[in-house]
């Protein structure tokens, strides 16, 4: 007997994404004490704090407890490259796809290396409507 993977394709309604981004320039992109920076060691011991922020998928509202709504911050052209992931979740909070690299293209970005977030209010205001999910591989 011989056993196999077998991949299976379903709809997956997908409600949230996880930014957890590298702060590779220590306060001049990312203030010190800005809402959900994570300090180092990063993913594979990078000594990057982390930039951890949930995500409603269709209205671009931060889900990240206790992140104030009253805050207004615009990050432009903050670095990632390659080193960035990115995970969807459905409506029960269930991981059920994942993206370790380039910024994806449902997340608003300049040729794949840098993140723009416009936050305001408990929301990221360019967020868009994603519709493309390429990049993300099911678990």
């Amino acid at each position: 007997m011989k056993k196999i993977c077998i991949k299976q394709e379903r709809d997956v309604e997908i409600k949230s994404i996880l930014l957890d981004l590298p702060i590779r320039y220590k306060d001049e992109v990312i203030p010190f004490d800005f809402p959900c920076r994570v300090p180092g060691p990063g993913v594979d011991h990078d000594n990057y704090d982390r930039l951890q922020l949930l995500v409603d998928i269709s209205t671009g509202e931060i889900l990240t407890p206790k992140f104030p709504k009253d805050f207004k911050y615009k990050i432009d052209s903050m670095k990632v490259c390659d080193e960035g992931i990115y995970i969807l979740y459905d409506e029960q909070n269930k991981e059920v796809a994942r993206h370790e690299c380039y910024v994806p293209r449902c997340v608003p970005n300049d040729y794949g290396d840098y993140v723009n977030l416009d936050i305001e209010d408990g929301f990221i205001k360019n967020w868009g409507s994603p519709d493309n999910f390429v990049e993300f591989e099911e678990k």
